[in-house]
Parts: C-alpha cells; structure tokens; sequence
C-alpha cells in the first residue's frame, strides 16, 4: 500500500514538472504571452485527460475480453443417420482417391475430422468466432454442412424435374446437435422416431427447400462454455461453475474423458479446457496459450 501510494506522488509530481517544463517553453521560447500560454496547457492538459480516459476504456475492454479459445467438435455422424434410419448397416462410409483435404473443409471432411472453431472474442455478446477449415466467421458456436454423399429423391421436386435430389445436413446450433431433414421425410418417420426416445428437440421453423426440420440427437450444455467465456471470475466462481456442470452432463448424456491421454485424469480444467464425449459427437475445448 506505501509503495502504490509512494509511486502515485511520484507520477503526480513528475506530471507537474512537465507541465511547467512545457508551459517555460512556449512561454519564453516561443514568446506567446502570459495568458496564451496558460490556455495552450490548460487545452493539453484536457487533451491528456481525454487521451487517458480512452485508453483506460480500451484497456477494460482487453481485460474483460476472454483468451481465445479452440472448439473441436468431432460429431459422429455415420451413428445418427442410422439411428434415424437415413442408412443401413450394410452403408459404407465413401471416402475421397485423394485423401481428406485440409482447406477447404468438404461433406466428407466433416464426416471422418469434424470441424474446429477459434471463439477470438466471447464475453462481450455476441461472440467472435472464426472457423477454421471454411475460413469464415459467426457470432455465435454454430455450424452447418450438407452431407451431399448422401442423396435421397425430393418428395416434390422429383416429378417436377426429374432427377432432382436432396441430402441430410449435420448441424450445431446452440449446442444442440444433430440432422437436418426435409419436413416430408421427418413427417414420414416422426412416429416411428418418437418411440426410439433418440430425439431430443424438434425445429421445423426452416420452410427454406420446402421446408427443413432440424432433428436434435443429442444437447451439449452451454455453462460447458462459461469458464471459457468469462475471463474474469475468480477461481472459487470457476470451481464452483465447474462442479455444477459436472452434475448436469450425465442428466444431458455427456461424460468427461481425459483430454488427449486415456491415462490422465478424467477432469474439467480449472479454466474449462475439457473433452466431452456423447453418443452423437466428442467436443474438445482447449485455451489457446
């Protein structure tokens, strides 16, 4: 406390001595008046204030701002579409002559690597994420991708043009997770689906291609985040948050695995980093360091 208050009259003391310095050197070097001068450093002194007060708000925003963190999301795709009945068991997984490309990102990309996300900026609304393979950027963690090796005749379509197909999409959205389908299909197996008890929420909002529905398989809790998110909550709040997510992720379906050693310990970092592993898909959070 003596040292701060020590460097505090030593900052104010300093900042004196160059306010006299400069207000001797307009004033005898640059031979403007008494009066003048005094208005010149009376002007840089409100222009310094002003200065300090912005950078202090630039400084508060970077401090408030989280550290960036990467979301890999390793959905298991080839499990939900049968589970959905959209393949059989006999289906073989296609996989390209040339190998898996990394950039950009394709169906079949998705299908065997997942996809990885940079969140640059979460703790002010709305996020800041960068996704890598397709290098564009959302305000929030979701993604979408048509699974095009897949195709089924359009309900609609097909008569009007013949040939004309539609496919399945993987989706993450909100931290739901699953299959988007034509509303024909899902009215088609939404009885014999509702008895399985896989589906976990339906969005049939989208009439985009004659209407979409989005058929949640599996529900990944947002407060997984929150540690991440929040840069500046305090260990015992982490803790305290981590605990209360570790409680709720068997209730969702989800445990927590080692991140990246099947030997380590099965636990969520103090600052969020974790692998959380479902039926549908594996969710890897790490910091950026």
């Amino acid at each position: 406390m003596r040292a701060r208050s020590f460097q505090s009259i030593t900052d104010i003391f300093l900042f004196v001595l160059e306010i006299i310095a400069i207000g001797a050197f307009i004033y005898f070097v640059g031979g403007i008046s008494l009066h003048g001068t005094i208005v010149i450093v009376v002007l840089l002194i409100l222009v310094w204030f002003r200065t300090e007060q912005n950078m202090a708000s630039i400084r508060e925003v970077y401090d408030l701002s989280s550290q960036p963190y990467s979301v890999w999301i390793r959905p298991n795709i080839a499990k939900m579409l049968f589970d959905l009945g959209l393949v059989t068991a006999e289906w073989k997984r296609p996989y390209p002559e040339g190998g898996l490309p990394s950039y950009p990102w394709t169906p079949l990309h998705t299908l065997y690597s997942g996809i990885t996300a940079v969140v640059l900026s979460s703790e002010a609304s709305p996020k800041l994420v960068h996704w890598t393979g397709p290098n564009w950027y959302t305000k929030s963690i979701e993604y979408s991708q048509s699974l095009d090796f897949l195709k089924f005749p359009h309900p609609i379509l097909k008569d009007k043009f013949g040939d004309s197909d539609w496919s399945p999409e993987f989706f993450f959205h909100g931290g739901h997770i699953g299959i988007r389908v034509l509303n024909h299909w899902w009215s088609a197996n939404k009885e014999r689906l509702e008895k399985t008890g896989i589906v976990k929420n339906i969005d049939d909002s989208d009439e985009s291609d004659g209407g979409r529905t989005r058929i949640t398989l599996a529900v990944l809790p947002n407060e997984v985040f929150y540690p991440l998110d929040f840069k500046r909550q305090t260990e015992k709040a982490k803790q305290e948050l981590i605990d209360e997510i570790k409680m709720e992720l068997p209730l969702a379906g989800w445990k927590v695995e080692a991140p990246w050693n099947p030997w380590g310990k099965r636990e969520i970092g103090i600052d969020g980093e974790a692998d959380y592993v479902s039926k549908y898909a594996e969710v890897s959070l790490r910091l950026l360091k």
